[in-house]
């Protein structure tokens, strides 16, 4: 049976690999699993971008609730982002969204309404 020191060895040589070969899902990976209780989501966003990932805002138009992984490879913060938009909100934006094709004009004004 391995014991503690191995498991965390493989968890840190695990969390770098993931790091450095497939960063943009690594760091979508923990926001979208947040609060976690290690790190806040800002801490998160800090990393990614000194580490050389492209971290794009919240977008009305373009952002899902989760953060996603753009066409470039940059990272896409989703609404979930958010503080104090409830999830209901969030997808009825959504659905919103994507009734009016992407128009930001009609999103925005189901937005304010």
């Amino acid at each position: 049976m391995r014991d503690m020191r191995t498991l965390s060895l493989d968890l840190a040589y695990g969390s770098a690999y993931l790091k450095r070969h497939y960063a943009p899902e690594f760091y979508a990976s923990l926001l979208n699993n947040q609060p976690m209780g290690f790190y806040s989501p800002a801490t998160i966003v800090k990393d990614a971008k000194r580490h050389g990932l492209q971290v794009r805002p919240v977008c009305v138009v373009r952002s899902d609730w989760l953060c996603t992984i753009e066409p470039d490879d940059s990272l896409r913060l989703g609404l979930r982002m958010v503080q104090g938009l409830q999830a209901d909100h969030a997808l009825n934006l959504l659905e919103q969204r994507r009734r009016t094709h992407l128009y930001p004009s009609r999103i925005l004004n189901c937005a304010l309404i």
